[in-house]
């Protein structure tokens, strides 16, 4: 049997970004400061913005296209066996076979199969299609974070903050999802928090948890998923900080503006 060895789309599509955007990016890290010496124009950084701005919203389509097919062709095919395995279990009960047990915990199993399988399908559907406000959409980030890690993560809403648009709303809860699994992955954090407050003229999203600090050093060179977080925070007109608390744990905080005439 021949094997077809082209690359799949998602990997063409971004070969072609990066050979075509290679020419007019330094070669210093993006998130590294230029060294002393090395001028680097304004249409290189822009050229380099939109390089990035195709890439990140290359990788939100494919997750969104992941999900849906989690979500309706492996979820449907799990759902059938769910079925047929509660049947088969019944059949084999109703005739006292001793295969029962082991048909009752093969339907366990798939049943948590897609349980888990609906949670990766939300965790990667983007808001838009999830339809929820960024508040609603925090909550069920956190309602998902104690189901899947068994941490304390929950959400204050100070304030009542005024709607912003879809684009905001979408890149905003992505920072938020990108801290909470830093502080999980990397900082270890058994207890994470999750703040979305109101301000004159602006949102202020925080994201504090009890974990090992960031270190200085993966932040300044952008790992762990930080330079995508900055990016994003970046085409919506916000500020991200990210600092370590004086009483241990790591603070990310974005900054962003609303609508005058979303503003109460």
């Amino acid at each position: 049997m021949r094997l077809d060895t082209t690359p799949p789309l998602l990997a063409r599509t971004v070969r072609d970004l990066i050979s075509a955007g290679r020419a007019c990016l330094p070669t210093v890290d993006f998130a590294m400061k230029p060294s002393r010496g090395t001028a680097v124009s304004s249409r290189t950084l822009t050229d380099r913005d939109h390089l990035e701005a195709d890439l990140l919203e290359l990788t939100d389509r494919e997750r969104e296209r992941i999900g849906s097919e989690l979500h309706d062709d492996l979820g449907q095919l799990l759902a059938a066996t769910a079925l047929l395995t509660t049947t088969l279990e019944s059949t084999l009960t109703q005739r006292g076979a001793p295969e029962a047990a082991a048909a009752r915990r093969i339907r366990e199993i798939v049943e948590r199969a897609i349980d888990h399988t609906s949670r990766l399908a939300r965790d990667l559907a983007t808001l838009e299609l999830r339809g929820q406000s960024l508040s609603d959409a925090l909550r069920g980030l956190a309602t998902e974070t104690r189901a899947l890690f068994d941490v304390c993560c929950r959400v204050r809403i100070d304030g009542e903050p005024p709607p912003v648009d879809p684009t905001t709303a979408h890149h905003a809860y992505k920072i938020a999802q990108e801290a909470v699994t830093n502080a999980i992955k990397h900082g270890q954090a058994r207890t994470i928090e999750i703040t979305l407050a109101a301000r004159r003229g602006e949102v202020l999203l925080t994201v504090c948890n009890d974990g090992a600090p960031f270190s200085e050093r993966a932040v300044e060179n952008g790992r762990m998923g930080l330079r995508y977080m900055r990016h994003r925070a970046s085409v919506i007109g916000a500020t991200l900080t990210i600092r370590a608390e004086d009483g241990g744990g790591t603070a990310v905080r974005c900054v962003f503006p609303v609508p005058a005439d979303a503003v109460a």
